[in-house]
């Protein structure tokens, strides 16, 4: 019983929450910077629970990959990520 209890505890704990990928695009075409491999591109993606979170990400803390750099990413997580829904286009 005991050892049920916390197999329980732990599994509903290591849970990652659920995330979108954002499509962030430069403004009037503008190109922006892969903070992977440092291309130049028209879009970036970063992977975020919400919108602002994914604006946050990418004005505060130089978030936003290639999409080949994305890929990349999600290929060398260590743990599953949770990617639901669609995702929107932010606009900076």
């Amino acid at each position: 019983m005991v050892s049920a209890m916390v197999e329980t505890h732990i599994n509903t704990h290591d849970k990652a929450p659920e995330k979108r990928v954002f499509r962030i695009r430069g403004g009037n075409g503008d190109e922006l910077k892969c903070y992977g491999c440092g291309w130049r591109v028209t879009n970036l993606y970063v992977l975020a629970t919400s919108k602002s979170e994914a604006k946050k990400l990418f004005m505060s803390e130089d978030a936003g990959l290639y999409g080949d750099c994305l890929s990349g990413m999600l290929m060398e997580l260590p743990s599953p990520e949770t990617i639901i829904g669609q995702g929107e286009t932010i606009e900076v």
